[in-house]
């Protein structure tokens, strides 16, 4: 996380420290912030709960000086309120889509054409053609010109 336009005496590594482990658990410095190259912005690295809402800012008392400070995430993991993994969010959630989709049952299922474009049990056979990919004419591809590759001794020809 960064701290953008964090006073430079903030920029002391314990204090840093007290900010990362008021908001989770601090676990190091960025090399540019240590070596003091961005005075502009701190950034530090914590561990925090996915599960609850990131901090959006906090505010820092200096004796009568009182700092409203802006937080910037810079990467996130995705976390699922659904099923509580990470890596997607609720609304792209396998588990949760699984269940409001409905399968018909072999027994309900009469003709391939009653349920074209829906959900085929397992073992059942497609009844329409296999999906072939359209295959492009020669013109589509392009040619590479001897000018243009230096490295192409011969363009191949893409005729039969």
């Amino acid at each position: 996380m960064c701290f953008p336009g964090l006073p430079l005496p903030l920029h002391n590594p314990s204090i840093l420290k007290a900010i990362g482990d008021s908001l989770g658990r601090y676990l190091r410095s960025d090399a540019n912030t240590v070596k003091f190259k961005h005075p502009q912005t701190a950034c530090i690295c914590v561990e925090m709960d996915i599960s609850a809402p990131p901090t959006p800012a906090f505010f820092v008392a200096i004796g009568e000086l009182q700092i409203h400070q802006h937080i910037i995430l810079e990467s996130r993991c995705l976390y699922c309120s659904h099923c509580l993994l990470q890596g997607h969010c609720a609304n792209s959630c396998w588990n949760r889509k699984r269940k409001h989709a409905s399968v018909p049952t072999l027994s309900a299922v009469r003709s391939g054409k009653e349920h074209c474009g829906g959900l085929l049990p397992a073992g059942t056979v497609s009844p329409g053609p296999n999906n072939l990919f359209p295959t492009l004419p020669p013109e589509a591809f392009p040619t590479c010109l001897q000018g243009v590759c230096g490295n192409a001794s011969v363009t191949p020809s893409l005729t039969n």
